[in-house]
C-alpha cells in the first residue's frame, strides 16, 4: 500500500502463488517449474508471463532483486 499515491496492490490466484514463491530466493525457472505442476501451462509461456509480472512488481518497488 502506498498511502501517498493512494495505491493498493492486492494479489490472488496465480499472482498469489508467484508472490509466495518469492518469499525465498527463486529463479523464474524455479517458479515456473512449480507453476506447471499446479496449472496446465506451457513452461516457455509461463516464463514470459512470470518475468513480466516480476518486472511489474519491481517497477512498483514491491520487490527488489537480490544478487
Amino acid at each position: 500500500m502506498d498511502i501517498e499515491k493512494g495505491f493498493y496492490f492486492g494479489l490472488s490466484g496465480v499472482s498469489k502463488v508467484i508472490w509466495d514463491c518469492l518469499e525465498s530466493p527463486s529463479s523464474i525457472y524455479d517458479i515456473c517449474s512449480r507453476m506447471t505442476t499446479i496449472y496446465d501451462v506451457d513452461h516457455v509461456k509461463c516464463e514470459n508471463d512470470v518475468e513480466r509480472f516480476i518486472k511489474s512488481l519491481a517497477n512498483r518497488k514491491l520487490i527488489r532483486e537480490e544478487r
